[in-house]
């Protein structure tokens, strides 16, 4: 049991901990020293693809609708200046056109139909049924069944321990159900955006200790940037972001964590922003040594905040070393390797399927990053040529599902009888912070500010002012 006055020390160590992060610039050594510990790659326990953690068709180089830098008339003085953004809650989908889904509470829900239907709070168990031919659903609960139109909103009771449990989650905030196609519901959770945001930090950069607590901040301030783009783009959209890889993984209450949840806290706010406008914060799992130029990783137009940089100390050592996948190998019978880039061509390619067996593969041109500019995969019946981020879901592993592969900088270590291999180094796209080289730099002694100036070039750390809170 923990003593009355461990909770005030550890208070006030929060408490001193806010105050000089906003007292003003801490001066830290610029190239501190590496470690090699080995720590837990974000996200592999799912093998989350980081490529697809952000839709294709962002153009991180223009904000979708900048917003001016807020100014502030009062006596404070503020180390992040003020920066307008829009609502401060967000839209999670959680799950997506279904004819029926349970929800449960252990706590008081109030229901708010479009038809201003009178229900009763519910309490447990409530079930969610599409009925046929109609716009409406079926809503079962303890004190009975009745037809309600949609959208439809569940209130949990203000208490911070009161959920709501959809699928395999428990949720803060609200839950709304909607109708994205006739005769099927989507389940949509309405929270505050710091909320959100602690159950998406241990997902995306996996469980730290407080000794990473710098990289924890600086994957806190990516996430609600992204976030808070991701709001302003969709605001005539049933929901803002998906709870997957499509946009973030975000987990809800049950993944949060102690660790996480303050250094949600310490950045309470805080986004990125260039040229007046909030950034496309991508971030990957480990760029093997040097992070990527967004224009050579996928088909976008050059962006000044997403260059590539060198990740190494002033030793030249590499900060993401510590990660798993730092270096890898895969393996392939010709047969295997045959099947895979003949199924995944037709898919990702159309207009260049594989035909028949592998016979070599050349890697023609490298990037300075390098990651794979251009190579061809040479058959008995045909080649295709392909390169940057598309190749390694062309060219995917071995495991029973064919995950992509980890990043797109290899080389072929050998191609004979007994099959072939290759090498590489990183995981992920490349662009952007690298999530094992931000726990590296933190380890070095980097604060969370010096990590995300490190990875996004030229940008600038402001307090986010929510439209609803002004």
């Amino acid at each position: 049991m923990t003593s009355r006055r461990s909770h005030k020390y550890f208070s006030l160590v929060v408490f001193c901990t806010v105050l000089f992060q906003c007292s003003g610039p801490r001066f830290i050594d610029p190239d501190p020293p590496g470690t090699d510990s080995g720590k837990q790659l974000p996200g592999t326990e799912d093998n989350i693809d980081f490529s697809e953690a952000f839709e294709p068709d962002i153009d991180p180089a223009h904000s979708s609708s900048p917003a001016p830098v807020v100014e502030f008339t009062g006596t404070a003085s503020f180390r992040f200046p003020l920066f307008s953004v829009g609502s401060g809650r967000v839209r999670v989908a959680l799950i997506q056109n279904v004819s029926s889904v349970n929800l449960y509470s252990v706590g008081t829900v109030d229901i708010k139909t479009s038809d201003k239907s009178r229900l009763e709070p519910f309490r447990g168990r409530l079930a969610v049924k599409t009925e046929k031919e109609s716009e409406s659903v079926l809503l079962t609960a303890s004190w009975g069944s009745k037809a309600v139109s949609l959208p439809c909103t569940l209130y949990s009771s203000k208490n911070d321990y009161n959920f709501i449990e959809a699928g395999q989650g428990s949720y803060r905030g609200s839950v709304i159900l909607i109708s994205e196609k006739k005769g099927l519901i989507s389940v949509i959770n309405y929270l505050d955006v710091e909320d959100y945001l602690r159950g998406v930090v241990p997902l995306e950069i996996g469980k730290r200790n407080e000794s990473e607590i710098e990289a924890l901040k600086a994957q806190a301030v990516a996430a609600r940037t992204y976030t808070y783009r991701r709001i302003q783009e969709r605001t005539e959209k049933p929901f803002d972001l998906i709870c997957t890889v499509a946009d973030q993984v975000y987990g809800g209450a049950t993944v949060e964590n102690r660790v996480s949840d303050l250094a949600v806290k310490l950045t309470k706010d805080l986004v990125l922003v260039h040229q007046n406008g909030l950034i496309t914060a991508y971030y990957h799992s480990t760029c093997g040594g040097s992070t990527a130029d967004i224009e050579n990783v996928w088909d976008k137009q050059p962006c000044q905040y997403l260059r590539s940089i060198k990740d190494t100390d002033s030793l030249g050592r590499i900060y993401c070393r510590i990660s798993p996948a730092f270096k890898w190998e895969e393996k392939w019978s010709k047969a295997q390797l045959s099947s895979i880039i003949s199924k995944w061509s037709r898919v990702i390619d159309k207009g260049k399927e594989f035909k028949g067996d592998v016979r070599d593969i050349r890697i023609d041109k490298v990037f300075p990053c390098g990651r794979v500019e251009h190579c061809t995969i040479y058959g008995s019946h045909s080649s295709i040529e392909s390169g940057r981020d598309i190749v390694r879901f062309i060219i995917r592993r071995a495991s029973p599902v064919n995950a992509v592969l980890r990043s797109a900088s290899f080389k072929v270590v050998s191609f004979d009888k007994n099959g072939i291999r290759i090498s590489g180094t990183g995981y992920g796209h490349g662009v952007g912070m690298c999530q094992m080289g931000a726990v590296g730099r933190a380890i070095a002694g980097f604060n969370f500010e010096q990590i995300l100036k490190a990875y996004y070039t030229g940008v600038a750390i402001c307090t986010a002012v929510p439209s609803d809170r002004k």
